[in-house]
């Protein structure tokens, strides 16, 4: 079979949010990008949709919950016809991990450092007895739940949004392509710079992509796969992974996305779709061998999320949720657990080739963000033209330097130790301003 020549400035490996955003990106600075991808689907650990700061987040990077309230906004801007706002309940019972009156102030705190998600501003939490809660949701357990707080937040179907990005790059430039392929055959590289990328497609089309004169940049975004796709340039970058399972139940049952609790403490999502309500995910450790990733025994996890069902309904033995997808969330092996992206640069591994980077996006919310970040670093080393098209015109940098852990280790620590002081020191203003209006009103009652 002929091999196809394709020209193109930069090539994605990788269709997942993050692929997707940084094509895009390229198609605002007037670049032309190939998307490959391998047709592996369902494998994101953040198919729950939410475009969110969260406010769990709050203790461990405040920082980052106020740099994703800004980017939740432009998501929201950008692709109006399918992200939308939803009124999350988060149920205050039993496994709850704070109190009522812990969590409203973590709620205060969170409406001011995230206020940007909206524009205007939308309402502050609201705050719904245990009474209007069994009201609004019949179906909950009867006096289980000292009630919930209404939290506004902007959520999204994520393949609704892979498609919309999609069309939003090809109407910036319609030379943008993805190929779906059944591997990469090889690289040609001179002076430590890849020239061109060799891939034979799904259909066995022999593919040859290269850019001319300037060098072709790639950029592995492979997700879970990011270490697999770069050990193929003799490259290691060391991740860990966490399983996401979720589960579905045919039918409708709740009218509101609730947010509940594990009796572990981790939080537990109830979206109702159209067909069936989703519950989850999990959250559990999973080994480094991805490739055990679709020979997985969801029974487990399955049993996990049902338990979790029959702690917030009232009568749940006549539901039983069974598995719906699963995905990995990857993290940087030794590092705290944490959510900021992480970018792989030539500086980071003397392996690298001059024009090879690898990108973790973190949170979906933030992918636009890190696209931004990628770029200005490609501008920066003369890889690529400076735009003044660009979406996205970072200040400073958000993500981290995934070649050095020691620094991005310590960046983290810094994070932590900031966001449980300003976190614990606004709690502990909130519960005394309780304390004292408590003492007042009982002085006078009137």
């Amino acid at each position: 079979m002929d091999q196809v020549t394709l020209k193109a400035d930069l090539v994605v490996m990788g269709g997942g949010i993050a692929g997707h955003a940084i094509i895009h990106e390229a198609a605002t600075r007037g670049l032309t990008g190939v998307v490959i991808e391998n047709g592996v689907i369902g494998q994101s650990h953040y198919a729950t949709g939410f475009l969110s700061p969260r406010p769990d987040y709050l203790p461990q990077d405040i920082d980052s919950v106020r740099e994703t309230a800004g980017e939740c906004l432009k998501w929201a801007e950008l692709f109006p016809e399918v992200v939308k706002e939803k009124i999350l309940l988060v149920l205050i019972g039993p496994n709850t991990p704070y109190s009522f009156e812990t969590f409203e102030g973590l709620l205060k705190l969170y409406d001011s450092v995230a206020a940007k998600r909206f524009h205007p501003p939308m309402k502050e939490h609201s705050r719904i007895s245990r009474a209007e809660l069994e009201r609004m949701e019949p179906i909950l357990k009867k006096n289980h739940f000292n009630g919930a707080f209404g939290l506004q937040e902007w959520m999204v179907e994520p393949d609704e949004l892979l498609k919309a990005v999609w069309q939003r790059t090809l109407s910036l430039n319609s030379n943008c392509r993805r190929i779906l392929i059944k591997f990469v055959a090889g690289y040609v590289i001179l002076k430590n710079v890849i020239r061109e990328i060799h891939l034979v497609t799904k259909s066995g089309q022999h593919v040859k992509i290269e850019s001319g004169s300037n060098p072709l940049v790639v950029i592995n975004t492979a997700g879970p796969w990011i270490g697999q796709v770069a050990k193929a340039l003799g490259i290691d970058i060391p991740l860990s992974f966490r399983l996401g399972v979720q589960a579905a139940v045919p039918g409708q049952y709740i009218n509101s996305h609730i947010i509940a609790f594990g009796n572990d403490g981790k939080y537990i999502a109830f979206l109702q779709k159209e067909k069936y309500l989703q519950v989850g995910p999990t959250d559990t450790p999973f080994p480094q061998d991805i490739s055990k990733l679709l020979l997985h025994n969801h029974n487990e996890d399955v049993a996990y999320l049902n338990g979790a069902l029959g702690e917030i309904l009232e009568k749940p033995a006549f539901l039983q949720a069974e598995f719906l997808k699963q995905g990995l969330r990857i993290g940087i092996e030794g590092l705290p657990a944490n959510n900021r992206p992480f970018i792989w640069t030539p500086d980071a591994s003397k392996k690298f080739p001059d024009n090879y980077f690898a990108v973790i996006p973190g949170k979906m919310a933030l992918a636009n963000l890190v696209a931004g970040e990628l770029f200005q670093k490609l501008e920066e080393r003369e890889l690529l033209p400076r735009s003044q098209y660009s979406f996205n015109s970072p200040v400073k940098s958000h993500g981290l330097d995934g070649g050095n852990r020691s620094k991005a280790g310590l960046q983290l620590l810094w994070n932590i130790f900031k966001s449980h002081a300003i976190v614990g020191l606004s709690l502990s203003l909130h519960l005394v301003t309780l304390s004292f209006k408590k003492v007042f009103y009982y002085k006078n009652p009137d």
